[in-house]
């Protein structure tokens, strides 16, 4: 992490996206994401949203014959662009929080407008996710400098177990908030110490968007 000094104390600023991006012609990418000899850690990812409105996400990872993986309910107000970039920082979260040595890291993801968001920590939606992907890297890194992060896209449906499983629990994560973990807000009280408000995530600025287009287009038509 970068640091600058600011009027009210250090400000932070994040650190450069210091993992690869790989978009392959489909075929090839599927051959890549079926390997069963990948080193390291391989998480496959997935964010859903229901047609009422709830989302959630998926980070999925085999460890020997059996799927492990956090399904995460992000509540309403949400839209798909954002379960799909929240949920490569939450990969990069797992990734960072192992307490062994991983050497390669690799995120498959089917989405390749959220993949190519976490390069740019630029001030439009899923900047926050961005930004977060950054740190996450940096703790990684931390630990051990030299290990390789890579984000993979992933075709969608196409016969990939890591692939279909996490589609199957992003459902589920959407679907069931009371038995999944849940994204909610965490405030800094005036000594820094982190506290977390039992309120939901507010109104991404996407659903923001989609609800006023949504508004205008039934004005219009009305």
């Amino acid at each position: 992490m970068l640091g600058q000094k600011g009027r009210n104390g250090p400000l932070e600023v994040a650190s450069p996206f210091e993992a690869t991006v790989t978009i392959e012609e489909e075929s090839a990418t599927k051959q890549e994401a079926q390997r069963t000899d990948r080193p390291g850690l391989a998480m496959f990812t997935d964010g859903f949203r229901m047609e009422h409105g709830a989302t959630g996400y998926t980070v999925a990872w085999k460890k020997g014959t059996t799927w492990n993986g956090h399904k995460t309910h992000m509540g309403w107000g949400q839209e798909i662009y954002d379960t799909e970039c929240a949920v490569i920082a939450s990969a990069l979260r797992v990734a960072a929080t192992r307490d062994h040595a991983l050497g390669t890291v690799t995120i498959f993801m089917d989405a390749q407008a959220a993949i190519w968001r976490m390069t740019s920590d630029d001030p439009d939606p899923g900047q926050k996710y961005a930004i977060m992907a950054r740190k996450h890297i940096a703790a990684l890194r931390a630990k051990e400098p030299g290990v390789c992060v890579e984000i993979r896209w992933c075709p969608s449906h196409q016969g990939v177990e890591g692939n279909e499983i996490a589609d199957e629990w992003s459902k589920q994560a959407a679907d069931e908030p009371d038995e999944h973990g849940v994204d909610r807000l965490d405030l800094k009280d005036p000594n820094g110490i982190t506290r977390r408000r039992r309120f939901p995530l507010p109104r991404s600025l996407v659903n923001f968007k989609r609800d006023f287009s949504e508004r205008k287009y039934t004005e219009v038509r009305d």
